[in-house]
Parts: structure tokens; C-alpha cells; sequence
């Protein structure tokens, strides 16, 4: 194409053909305009098929931030480390964890720094705090977040750390370090107004005086020689809803020892000195639904008597109370001889009445000799075959129990949060 540098007004002949130059100049522009969107729509749906191609081998890039981001909280419950791992992913990654304030409440400051402590605190905004501490700590660790801690682990070894006003703290397990008792005196409704599980099983405990104690729903306590354990039940008898009695002593001051205990549901108890030691323990507990004898003893074979009317769940290592008298029982849970087997199965050939209730029926055979697991079969076998009717209660012989008991109450944390497994974590 011809073109014009000359300033000088063109003449007739030459505007004819700018005006040409012109009309193929619009042409051009208008064919390559045209190509570049065939091109633009070549890339886009290329673009397309290339991602939809790298979701097949790569799915996770598929879900939406809110899909995501309660992934990443899950995985915050199985390992405390998990939000900083799931960062260093990549800056999408990074960027959710970081909107995720639920994935940074569990803190295992076992092995992390105050300051890594701080940080996860800052980052879980106004989430209740889940948190692990470490043997020896030092107020100071804990003090500045104290207001955030919903459920906290600490060793004997740190008695320092129950000086600290928790205000919402709700969950506390004291672990045992050597042989290192624990002030009860020291936990207060003042310092622990919402406290309303103890988890102080495995812990000496001492007390100078149980003036104002906080009404407790579940605890798990050590029963030893100064008794301190009971008079922690006696102070939370009228909300306890769950107790766990762990028996370190030959016997209680008292010949006979009466547990008054309205509201309680779950009912466990470990004797660490049974052998050869009566203990009478009477329960008076309206409301009990289930009842364990978790070892071998005749101790407590008194304890049940005003409850077997409500007990729906019982796992003892003993012979039952009378099968008439268990008239809400649904799963029974027995540890004992061949012998008893045979006489509990004739007993409820004699009570078939109790059959459309009772559903489940457990008989441990872990601590039997073959010979007398071979028997223990045989007489359930022979039960199941001359009793064949919808109404027959599952007869098992087990190695482990198969059925939990539920434990009743209101739980302070759920069951697949790390609080339960603070010590098998790194």
C-alpha cells in the first residue's frame, strides 16, 4: 500500500485512494479482531479441558473453601501440628487455615514454644482453647490465654497453675508426676467458675479444707486413706451426673459408707485393694442407668441394692442381683466361672419375661482356660438352639467387651477431640 508522507493537501486522485487504503485497512483490522477471538476462545476452552484434566489426578482442588476448610479442622483434632503443615501446602491452603479459627484450638504446648502457644491462641480468634501443658509449667505460660481455655491437661508436678483464675474452663485432667499430691482445696468455684469436669483419678490428693467447690457433673477421683476423693463427691453430690471411683485403700474410715447422689446416671468403680477387704458402699442414686465393677471383686455387692430398679447398662465381675428386680435392663456385661454361666442361663430360661428388654448379654472369656472356654460355648450354643423366638436376647462369649457403656452427661469435649489422647500425641 502506497503511503502518504507528504504534508501537502493531497489532490483528488490521491484522497480516492487513502479512502481505499482505508476501507482494507478496516477490513484487515476487522478479519484479525475475528481471529484473535477464535484464538481467545481456542485458549479459553483449552484452559478449561487442562483443569478439568488436572482434576482427575488431583480431586482436592475441586472442593469449595468451606468443604475445605472443615477438612483442615478435622485434621486438627488428630495431630496439633496440623494447621502449620496444611500452611506450607501451597498460599491457597495457606490462606483457608488461615480463615479457619476452629483449626487452631488444640494446643499441645508439651512441644511447642510459649510463644507458638500465643500464636495459635491469636489465630483461633475467640475459640474455646483445648490445650496440653507440659510438667513443670510456670504460670506465666498459661495466665495471658487463661480466659480462652475451654479444656486444659497439666501435670501434678505444676500445682502453681491452679492459682490462675480460669474463667471459662470447663474441663480439667490433673496427670500424675511420681508420687506428687494436688491441693484439692486449691480448685475453688472462685478460680473455677465453670469447671464442671475433673479428671483426677491417677492424682494423690490433699486438702486443707473443701470450702467452695464447683458443681461438678462428671469426675473421675482417687479414693486413698484421707479420703479427700469423698469429700470431693460429698461436696458435688446434688449435680454429679457421672463418677468414676478409683479405690487406693484397704478401707474407709467408716464401716459402712453411703453415697447420696440424686442426679447421677454413669456410675464406674476401680478397687486397686480389694483382695480379701469388704467395703460396705451403699449408692443411693434414683437416676442410675449404668453401673461397672471394672476388676474382680465381691467388695461392693451390696452397693447396687437401692438402684437395680433404673440400671439399664451393667458390667460387673460377679453374678447379677436377681433378673425380676433388673426390670429396665438392656445390656448385661459379665466376667465369671463357667459355673455361674450355667446358673445364669438356667435363671433366665426361669425369667423369660425380661426377654423383649433385655437385648444384649456379654460373657468375658479372656481370662479362661480353653478347656473351660470350649464349655462356655457349648452351653450358649445349646441355649440359642432350644430357644429360638424374636424375643431372645443376644447371648455372646467375648474376648473384650463389645458394647460401651454410655456415659451419661453433658460431655465437655467430644469424643474425637485429642483431649482423651493428649499423651499418646507428639
Amino acid at each position: 500500500m502506497t503511503h502518504f508522507v507528504s504534508q501537502t493537501w493531497p489532490n483528488p486522485e490521491e484522497k480516492r485512494k487513502i479512502k481505499a487504503e482505508i476501507c482494507a485497512l478496516e477490513k484487515a483490522k476487522k478479519e484479525a479482531l475475528a481471529l484473535l477471538e477464535k484464538t481467545q476462545c481456542r485458549v479459553d476452552d483449552l484452559t478449561k479441558r487442562l483443569f478439568e484434566a488436572r482434576l482427575r489426578i488431583a480431586p482436592i482442588k475441586m472442593l469449595t473453601f468451606d468443604v475445605l476448610s472443615m477438612i483442615f479442622e478435622f485434621c486438627a483434632r488428630n495431630d496439633w501440628r496440623s494447621p502449620l503443615l496444611l500452611g506450607s501446602i501451597c498460599r491457597g491452603w495457606r490462606a483457608t487455615v488461615l480463615q479457619t479459627p476452629r483449626a487452631w484450638r488444640f494446643i499441645n504446648q508439651r512441644y511447642c514454644s510459649k510463644t507458638l502457644a500465643y500464636i495459635y491462641a491469636e489465630r483461633s480468634q475467640r475459640c474455646a482453647l483445648h490445650i496440653n501443658l507440659p510438667a513443670f509449667s510456670a504460670r506465666e505460660c498459661i495466665k495471658p490465654i487463661a480466659h480462652q481455655v475451654h479444656c486444659m491437661r497439666l501435670h501434678a508436678s505444676a500445682p502453681k497453675i491452679l492459682k490462675v483464675n480460669f474463667a471459662n474452663l470447663a474441663r480439667l485432667e490433673i496427670a500424675r508426676w511420681r508420687r506428687q499430691s494436688i491441693d484439692a482445696s486449691l480448685i475453688s468455684a472462685s478460680q473455677f467458675p465453670s469447671l464442671r469436669d475433673l479428671q483426677v483419678d491417677t492424682v494423690p490428693l490433699s486438702a486443707s479444707g473443701l470450702l467452695s467447690f464447683p458443681p461438678l457433673e462428671r469426675l473421675s477421683t482417687m479414693v486413698d486413706v484421707n479420703e479427700v476423693g469423698l469429700n470431693i463427691i460429698n461436696a458435688c453430690a446434688a449435680s454429679l451426673k457421672s463418677l468414676h471411683m478409683h479405690i487406693v485403700t484397704e478401707g474407709f474410715a467408716s464401716t459402712s459408707l453411703t453415697l447420696k447422689l440424686p442426679q447421677l446416671s454413669h456410675f464406674k468403680i476401680r478397687d486397686s485393694h480389694s483382695s480379701g477387704h469388704q467395703k460396705r458402699l451403699i449408692l443411693l442414686a434414683p437416676r442410675l442407668s449404668s453401673y461397672i465393677e471394672d476388676n474382680g471383686t465381691d467388695a461392693y455387692v451390696d452397693t447396687l441394692n437401692n438402684c437395680v430398679e433404673s440400671i439399664s447398662h451393667l458390667r460387673i465381675h460377679r453374678p447379677p442381683p436377681s433378673l425380676p428386680t433388673l426390670k429396665r435392663l438392656r445390656v448385661l456385661q459379665l466376667r465369671v466361672t463357667i459355673e455361674h454361666i450355667r446358673i445364669f442361663l438356667s435363671d433366665l430360661v426361669l425369667n423369660k419375661s425380661i426377654w423383649s428388654r433385655l437385648k444384649h448379654i456379654e460373657f468375658l472369656s479372656s481370662w479362661m482356660k480353653a478347656s473351660e472356654i470350649d464349655g462356655a460355648k457349648s452351653m450358649i450354643n445349646g441355649f440359642r438352639d432350644s430357644y429360638k423366638c424374636d424375643t431372645l436376647p443376644s447371648v455372646q462369649l467375648v474376648c473384650n467387651w463389645c458394647l460401651e457403656i454410655p456415659q451419661e452427661g453433658v460431655a465437655m469435649c467430644q469424643d474425637d477431640f485429642p483431649c482423651y489422647s493428649w499423651k499418646e500425641q507428639v
